[in-house]
C-alpha cells in the first residue's frame, strides 16, 4: 500500500511540471498574438494615412502640404515620428502618378523607444528581438 502512494506522489510532480510548461507555452503564444495584432493595427493606420494623402494630392492637383497632412494623421501614434515621402512620377505627357510612403519604426510593447538603456540591456539578453520593426506602407495613385 505504501508503494502505491509513492507512485501517486511522483505523478503529481509530473503533472505540475506539465502544467508549468503548458502555461508558459500558452503565455508566449498569447503575447505573440497580441503583439502581432498591434503591428497589424499600426500598419493599417499608416496605410490609411498614405491613402488619404494620395487622395488629397489628387483633389489638389499638386503635392503641396501632403507630408504635413499625413504627419497630422499619424501624430497620435506611440513611439517615433513617422517620416513621410511624397513623389510625383511622370509616365508620359499626360500621365503622372503620386506616391505617398510612410516609414515608421515600430517598437514591441516590451521596449519603449524613450527607454534606450533598457533596450540595450534587452538587446544583450534577447539578441535582435529588441530592434524596431520598420513598417513602410506605400500608396500610388494616378493623377489626371
Amino acid at each position: 500500500m505504501k508503494k502505491h502512494t509513492t507512485i501517486r506522489h511522483r505523478m503529481r510532480g509530473g503533472v505540475a511540471i506539465e502544467l508549468t510548461l503548458f502555461t508558459l507555452f500558452i503565455s508566449m503564444l498569447s503575447i505573440g498574438l497580441v503583439e502581432g495584432g498591434r503591428v497589424l493595427n499600426t500598419y493599417s493606420q499608416l496605410l490609411e494615412a498614405t491613402r488619404e494623402g494620395a487622395r488629397m494630392a489628387l483633389r489638389q492637383g499638386d503635392t503641396a502640404g501632403i507630408d504635413e497632412f499625413v504627419s497630422q494623421l499619424t501624430a497620435d501614434m506611440d513611439g517615433t515620428t513617422p517620416s513621410v515621402n511624397v513623389k510625383v512620377k511622370s509616365l508620359g505627357p499626360d500621365t503622372k502618378t503620386v506616391t505617398v510612403q510612410v516609414e515608421y519604426d515600430y517598437y514591441p510593447f516590451f521596449i519603449e523607444p524613450a527607454d534606450m538603456d533598457a533596450a540595450s540591456l534587452q538587446k544583450e539578453l534577447f539578441g535582435g528581438l529588441s530592434d524596431p520593426i520598420r513598417l513602410t506602407p506605400k500608396t500610388t495613385m494616378p493623377m489626371q
